[in-house]
């Protein structure tokens, strides 16, 4: 796909913006012998599934031509206050993992998790039944609504970031 396709399935306003978005897409997915993510102590990784495709027209709001892709982002903390800290609380994304699912269900995602996040890291997820084998895997979960072990100034929610991207809409 070129960065011109790219902006213009995105609505993306700038070419340089799509390309740069692309090419860190394309830079996080072609690594075969990448690494697992997570691992570092006081850090977590969020994860998530998404439907992601075009509107269905005419053919109701199912998921149709659309395709499950599960993700998993890294998120690593600087210190508060230094210059590149933008938002006030440290948090920046880190390294990503995508992958196309067969579904939603705990085979697939624990899968997934396990191909991509190193064991014993602490998992923010939502509170989607698949997730619920992680425990067994040797993985620490929790979900936004409880937030277990993690202070007020780390917590995010994957869902709602991943939601308000333009790729993910539902239509």
């Amino acid at each position: 796909m070129s960065a011109v396709q790219f902006q213009r399935q995105l609505g993306i306003a700038r070419y340089e913006t799509a390309f740069q978005i692309l090419h860190k897409l394309r830079a996080g997915m072609v690594r075969p012998d990448r690494d697992r993510i997570g691992g570092r102590a006081n850090e977590h990784v969020e994860v998530d599934e998404r439907w992601v495709g075009g509107r269905t027209r005419g053919e109701g709001r199912g998921v149709d031509h659309k395709v499950l892709v599960a993700c998993t982002v890294e998120v690593r903390h600087r210190k508060p206050g230094t210059a590149q800290d933008k938002r006030g609380d440290g948090r920046y994304a880190g390294r990503v993992r995508l992958a196309v699912a067969a579904d939603r269900s705990a085979k697939s995602l624990c899968g997934f998790v396990g191909g991509a996040v190193a064991p014993g890291t602490l998992i923010v997820t939502d509170d989607w039944s698949g997730y619920a084998g992680l425990r067994k895997h040797g993985y620490d979960l929790t979900t936004p609504l409880l937030n277990v072990g993690i202070p007020k100034w780390q917590r995010s929610s994957c869902p709602s970031s991943i939601s308000s991207s333009p790729i993910s809409r539902r239509g």
